[in-house]
């Protein structure tokens, strides 16, 4: 009898399936790579507004914005600077006790 080729062989199935799985596997990789990238990003961007905000209002408002107090003589350069001016400690501000 003579066999008429048509279709694929299991062998040949299993070998696609095999190759396409692989190829899905990198490419969850990559996706969950930009998605953090992204999520990085974001949380840079909300950190960058909120920074510019607070130097803003400091410049124009002239308080300490988390105290309500009287401005320091310019707006902080250093990381120190912005500790002191944006302190937990409130014992200073106004309704304190």
């Amino acid at each position: 009898m003579k066999r008429i080729g048509r279709g694929f062989t299991l062998i040949e199935l299993m070998i696609v399936v095999g190759i396409i799985g692989v190829l899905a596997s990198v490419a969850m990789v990559a996706y969950q790579d930009n998605i953090r990238t992204a999520q990085s990003a974001k949380v840079n961007a909300h950190y960058r507004v909120a920074t510019d905000y607070v130097k803003w209002h400091f410049a124009n408002a002239h308080i300490r914005v988390s105290q309500g107090l009287a401005p320091e003589p310019a707006v902080p350069d250093t990381s120190s600077g912005w500790v002191t001016l944006l302190s937990w400690d409130t014992s200073d501000a106004p309704g304190s006790g």
